[in-house]
């Protein structure tokens, strides 16, 4: 896809990390699946990895966990 940010690169299919901090608790999220623009390296998730992130971040609330660490690739939350 074109990338909307510079109008000039083409994104390419890669993994990211995403942090954020939501209702007090802290995120990490790596090897995130992306497409990643090459000129200025803007990042995209696709609409199913968005729902994945915000599903496991909502499992992890419920938990009551603060600190939270998930593993894209392997599947497994360690905090």
């Amino acid at each position: 896809m074109k990338c909307i940010q510079c109008n000039e690169g083409v994104t390419v299919d890669s993994f990211t990390t995403v942090a954020f901090e939501k209702n007090g608790a802290a995120f990490l999220f790596r090897h995130v699946p992306a497409m990643i623009c090459p000129v200025c390296d803007e990042e995209y998730l696709s609409e199913e990895i968005q729902d994945r992130i915000s599903e496991i971040t909502s499992r992890c609330l419920e938990r009551g966990l603060s600190v939270n660490v998930y593993d894209f690739q392997v599947g497994k939350i360690t905090a």
